[in-house]
């Protein structure tokens, strides 16, 4: 059992808790000041490094702040229970806040080092180590229902999903939202309900001519309804805030506990990519959004043994656009190859699955990908897109071989490593790297989007 030590060493680190997270604060906020002038499209007169602490919004400063309190009250309760593991969590918060300390010099008129992307990704990963040790054998000392626990998660993802239908909103009577794909996809829905074509954006493009996405027409009765853009702000908020609920619904069908899959569902609300992609780099909205609470809901029918619902919710979630059939079929390929690894096998099972169904699943999807592709007409539009790696599939498919400079050029910039730390840091990777199996499934889209030579791709904010 740990020693408690003398009053005084626990005042001390103490006190040394408080530095960290004052400074960890002040750093987040810089941070935060930053992104909130880009996604705002607004400029700062000179001596901005001075001013970046009163230049974000109220939202990002009372955030900043619920986050360090919480990680203050953690620590002075690890600090009386467990000091060695508090001190890691003190030193560590000290390391993340080194941005803090560079907006001083910058502020006192040092600018050896310019403000770079780097700066929330260092951040976010001495932040997560923090807090692993901060929690390290903390006993929670009070229980938390299963209801009470679903009911905060149902809160937490309603409070969200209004303000990202606020900040839609805000951003498109400013005339900051963009055009794009919240546009011209709307477009078909409209033209739709108004008897101007099957899914026609325009008389002289065929329906598909860019993504397959029939799922539009399921819009179409909610287009009568609701003639509006606020449709899409709405649809966009509640795909984006519904994960909340089933995440914490998955995490509990999964055996998490109710303290755990309520973390689990704040982790979804909190994830970047998601607040992120609700702007969509100024796109506003896209189908695929609706086809995320649709997987979550196909993965949660599986657990529960609800095969059926299962495949009704993933093949809707593929007829959001082709992107999802590619997705799924990854998924069921890497259950497979976990069913074999558990019993050398196919007849192993996992998610109550045998490895052969999974396997069929793949092959079912595969094969469907490629009919879209081929018949559906998006090929050519989709085969543009990469044409600095081939002028066909098969020579995009060896590009790594037949045009070497621009497929390892394309893949090896340090922005795509920031754009891949931007999806993984806030996950914790030693948690993440725990499931590196089901991260297979995620290779073959993420390689995707690392070799195409369009900026958004390695955004956040893509869709």
């Amino acid at each position: 059992m740990q020693q408690r030590e003398p009053g005084a060493a626990v005042r001390g680190w103490t006190a040394l808790a408080l530095l960290a997270v004052g400074g960890w604060w002040l750093a987040a906020v810089v941070v935060s000041a930053r992104t909130y002038l880009m996604m705002g499209y607004a400029t700062v007169g000179a001596k901005v490094p001075r001013l970046e602490p009163f230049l974000t919004s109220s939202a990002a400063w009372g955030f900043a702040g619920a986050i360090g309190l919480v990680w203050w009250l953690l620590v002075r309760k690890q600090v009386e229970r467990f000091l060695p593991a508090a001190i890691h969590a003190i030193r560590l918060l000290a390391v993340a806040a080194a941005p803090g300390g560079l907006y001083v010099l910058r502020a006192l008129g040092w600018s050896a080092i310019p403000p770079t992307y780097w700066e929330p990704l260092w951040i976010s990963a001495w932040t997560g180590a923090s807090f692993f040790h901060a929690t390290w054998r903390q006993d929670w000392g009070t229980r938390l229902s299963h209801r009470a626990g679903l009911l905060a998660a149902a809160l937490l993802s309603l409070g969200i999903g209004g303000w990202w239908y606020g900040q839609s909103l805000y951003y498109y009577r400013h005339y900051q939202l963009g055009y794009n794909d919240f546009g011209h996809f709307l477009q078909r829905v409209a033209n739709t309900a108004a008897g101007r074509g099957w899914l026609l954006e325009s008389p002289v493009l065929p329906p598909f001519w860019d993504h397959f996405n029939p799922g539009l027409l399921l819009l179409v009765p909610a287009w009568w309804a609701v003639p509006s853009v606020h449709l899409a702000f709405g649809l966009q908020a509640v795909s984006l805030a519904c994960g909340g609920v089933l995440v914490h619904r998955l995490a509990r069908a999964m055996g998490g506990s109710p303290w755990g899959a309520l973390a689990w569902s704040v982790a979804w609300l909190a994830q970047p990519a998601a607040g992120q992609m609700n702007l969509a780099y100024t796109y506003g909205w896209h189908p695929v959004s609706v086809a995320l609470p649709l997987l979550l809901v196909a993965i949660l029918c599986v657990l529960r043994r609800r095969i059926g619902w299962a495949l009704l919710a993933g093949v809707l979630a593929s007829s959001m656009q082709e992107d999802v059939i590619v997705v799924t079929a990854c998924f069921c390929a890497t259950a497979s190859w976990v069913a074999w690894r558990q019993s050398k096998s196919l007849t192993g099972q996992w998610m109550g699955i045998s490895g052969w169904s999974w396997a069929a699943g793949a092959a079912l999807a595969g094969l469907v990908f490629l009919a879209v592709y081929q018949f559906s007409g998006l090929a050519e539009f989709q085969t543009g897109r990469f044409v600095a790696l081939g002028d066909t599939p098969l020579q995009i498919l060896f590009s790594p071989v037949l045009r070497p400079a621009a497929f390892w050029g394309e893949l090896l910039r340090p922005t795509k490593l920031a754009y891949l730390l931007s999806l993984t840091l806030p996950c914790f990777l030693p948690t993440l790297v725990r499931g590196w199996r089901i991260l297979i499934a995620t290779g073959p889209p993420l390689l995707v989007l690392l070799v195409w030579d369009h900026l958004p791709a390695s955004s956040l904010a893509f869709q």
